[in-house]
Parts: C-alpha cells; sequence; structure tokens
C-alpha cells in the first residue's frame, strides 16, 4: 500500500522530461516543453526575463567595484567609470560563455538556463577587498597607507582584482571536484528547504552595505515598492488573472 503511493523516482533526464510534460502541473503555469500562445506573449516573456537578469547581472560587478573604489580610494572619476565598464564588461562576457555551455547537452544541461552572475561569492569577496593590510604586505608593503601612497589608482584596482580573481579560480576547482565526484548529490539528501531560507538570508546579510557602496541608498523606497507590487500582484490579484501572475515583475517595474 505505502509503494503504491509513494513518488516514482526519476534517476534520468528522458523520465524527467516525460515527467514534465505528462505529470500534473500544480501551480506551474509553462512547462519546459510548453510554449507561448502567441509570439507577442513571448516577446513580452523575453523582456521580462531579460530585465531579471540584467539586473542581477549587472548588479554583482556594481556591488564589487564599489567597493573597490571606496576601500581603496580611487577617487578620479575616469578610473572609476572605466574599471566599473570594464568589469560590467567582462561578466555579461563570461556569462554569454558559461549560457552557451550550459545549453550544450554535452556540458550542461541543455535547458535555457542564463547563467548569471552569483550573490554567493559578494561574502568572500568582501573579505578579500577588506584585507587591505595582508594585500599591501603581500605586494611588500609595511602598511596599507604606504601601498596607497606608493601606487597609482589603476595599479591598486589591478592588485585587488587579481587576487578577487585568484581565489575564485582557486575556489572553482573546489566545486568542480565536489560537483564531478558526486558528494553534493549525497549531501542534497540532508538538505531540507528550511535551509535554504536562513542562507538567503546570510547573502542578503553580506549585501546591506552594498548600496551606500554604490551611492544608491535613496532608492531603498523604489525598491521596496517595486517588491511590495511584485507580492500584491503575482500573489493576489495573480490569484484571479493569469497573465496578471505571469508578467507581475514587468508591470511592477512600469507602475513604480
Amino acid at each position: 500500500m505505502g509503494e503504491a503511493h509513494r513518488p516514482r523516482r526519476v534517476t534520468t533526464f528522458e523520465e524527467w522530461r516525460e515527467l514534465a510534460r505528462t505529470g500534473p502541473r500544480r501551480w506551474i503555469i509553462y512547462g519546459v516543453e510548453d510554449k507561448p500562445d502567441n509570439i507577442v506573449l513571448s516577446v513580452l516573456l523575453g523582456l521580462q526575463q531579460y530585465l531579471i537578469m540584467f539586473g542581477a547581472t549587472v548588479a554583482v560587478p556594481f556591488i564589487v567595484s564599489g567597493w573597490i573604489i571606496s576601500t581603496y580610494q580611487i577617487t578620479d572619476p575616469e578610473v572609476a567609470s572605466l574599471f566599473r565598464a570594464n568589469l560590467i564588461t567582462i561578466t555579461f562576457f563570461a556569462a554569454g560563455i558559461t549560457t552557451l555551455l550550459q545549453l550544450w547537452p554535452k556540458t550542461g544541461s541543455g535547458l535555457p538556463i542564463i547563467q548569471g552572475s552569483s550573490f554567493s561569492f559578494l561574502g568572500p569577496v568582501y573579505s578579500i577587498i577588506a584585507s587591505t593590510l595582508i594585500i599591501a604586505q603581500a605586494e611588500g608593503y609595511s602598511s596599507f597607507e604606504e601601498f596607497i601612497a606608493a601606487t597609482d589608482e589603476w595599479t591598486r584596482i589591478s592588485i585587488v582584482m587579481q587576487y578577487v580573481t585568484g581565489a575564485i579560480l582557486a575556489a572553482s576547482f573546489f566545486e568542480i571536484i565536489l560537483g564531478y565526484s558526486g558528494i553534493m548529490g549525497k549531501i542534497k539528501r540532508y538538505i531540507t528547504p528550511v535551509s535554504i531560507g536562513p542562507t538567503v538570508t546570510l547573502i542578503g546579510l553580506t549585501l546591506f552595505r552594498a548600496p551606500a557602496a554604490m551611492g544608491v541608498q535613496y532608492c531603498a523606497w523604489e525598491a521596496f515598492l517595486v517588491v511590495l507590487m511584485i507580492v500584491i500582484l503575482n500573489q493576489i490579484i495573480g490569484k484571479k488573472f493569469i497573465r496578471v501572475q505571469i508578467f507581475s515583475i514587468l508591470m511592477s517595474i512600469i507602475i513604480v
């Protein structure tokens, strides 16, 4: 009796795709194999996805560049603007390469998933950037003040970015080992959805100083109104009007 009601475990991609096509939809509006009704709906959904992806992808280099500019006393506006532009360009280029790798079934899942920036790395990145004395001593200076006085602004940016990118590259090997060894699959059995909430909260707390570093601390009300509108349109009005639920993010941005 218990075996009859136990959900079937999906072990292959083909089984998962068949389940997505024939299984119960519940709250899913569009499944993996579904297509929007018309081209207008497809364009609007694509625009909404682009806005979501654009904001999340641009936010990380904006935050990181703001931290470096404020911590390492980058006062020249041209240097700061050029550094921020380069970092955003590199981020989009890397996101495009990883997205293409994700789309290829031999290297990824084959699903149209945009591989953008991750906010999970901001905590460790900020720790590296804030280690001013360690970086100064590693470069042969006795103090951070001496490091600032002896180097120009672009040199300081280049040095800090070398430490940040080196740490990310070193950590990526550890992530590759975890992924290909299958350890994460075993660990996920003991990670319940309850643990996701505190994890997301901790990631959000690391972004607490980000608005001040970016100089947009006065946009808090706008951000709050956007989130509030998304909740209202998606969870309240969207219960009766499915199109409102689909375009809740796009409508919230337009309204606010």
